[in-house]
């Protein structure tokens, strides 16, 4: 594990302790509804992507199934049957197991994704139906079950549950995520405020975890003939080339040198950006400083990754 990882470790075990308590307490309560399904979905996505930053991929891995799973609930919008909540449960135990295990020293066991990978497997055979565009909310609600497809006799135990592919995961759940805020109760314990903090000159800044895609330290920047001052340069990461901005002339500060600094690598609808940081960003439970909104930012000075 790298060293900024190894310093993101301990945030992201305690936080996620907190995550899994409120996913068990949503998928074994009397009434695992609307609200409980929401909220292991909501936790799921959370746990999935800040283990990509620490790189644990098998804790990834079992969360974003879970997420494609739940996802699945909320799109067709209904209860969840007894035996994918069994399933659920099931690889929550795994991941539990494993981030216990990353807690005390180990390391991640591969095997268990294809375990739980096992455990879902029976409730992708069934095609979804599809959802209007104007639906008002993913809600849970009481409906049919569907027909399955003629190719293949109907089962009265079946589930008729299917994870949506996952080429499209990424984009369904951020999707997903402001519909589920809106409908969350405002006593709700919330999941997804998880940030990315990190200062420059002084200043405080925050980034939604939806936003985040990496943390590393800043390699060499290609200088960018006439770009604003705010734009550093190009980087080329693993063969993506992205601009790198720079938080101070924004602000009126004059760039300083980049040596020793740190990136927060950044995404909003396809275009990726890296930011400049003094010191290696931390993950935190709140917002703290300017909130860096890339719907917002993007636009408004210009930034396009492509």
């Amino acid at each position: 594990m790298g060293d900024i990882a190894s310093k993101l470790l301990p945030v992201f075990l305690e936080e996620t302790g907190q995550r899994l308590t409120l996913v068990n307490r949503a998928l074994t309560g009397e009434d695992c509804g609307d609200q409980g399904i929401k909220e292991a979905y909501r936790a799921a996505h959370t746990i999935k992507g800040t283990a990509a930053l620490v790189k644990l991929p098998t804790v990834r891995d079992i969360s974003s199934q879970m997420e494609e799973l739940l996802t699945a609930l909320l799109r067709q919008r209904r209860t969840a049957p007894p035996r994918v909540l069994d399933a659920l449960r099931g690889a929550l135990g795994h991941l539990q197991q494993q981030v216990e295990q990353v807690a005390g020293g180990g390391t991640e066991d591969p095997q268990s994704a294809e375990e739980v990978r096992a455990l879902f497997a029976p409730f992708r055979r069934v095609p979804l139906a599809p959802v209007p565009s104007s639906a008002p909310s993913p809600a849970l609600q009481e409906s049919p079950p569907l027909a399955p497809p003629p190719a293949e006799p109907a089962s009265p135990v079946s589930p008729v549950i299917e994870a949506p592919p996952a080429a499209g995961m990424e984009e369904l759940a951020k999707s997903l995520t402001p519909l589920l805020e809106g409908d969350a109760e405002p006593s709700a314990p919330s999941v997804i405020n998880i940030c990315c903090r990190f200062d420059v000159s002084g200043r405080s800044y925050s980034l939604p975890m939806a936003d985040m895609v990496e943390i590393g330290s800043l390699t060499q920047v290609f200088p960018l003939p006439l770009a604003p001052a705010y734009i550093r340069g190009l980087l080329n990461l693993r063969g993506q080339v992205m601009p790198v901005v720079d938080l101070d002339p924004i602000h009126g500060t004059p760039p300083r040198p980049l040596a020793n600094r740190h990136l927060v690598i950044a995404e909003q609808g396809g275009d990726r950006l890296a930011f400049i940081t003094d010191d290696i960003p931390a993950l935190a439970p709140e917002f703290a400083g300017e909130t860096i909104n890339l719907r917002d930012f993007l636009p408004r000075y210009g930034i396009r990754a492509n």
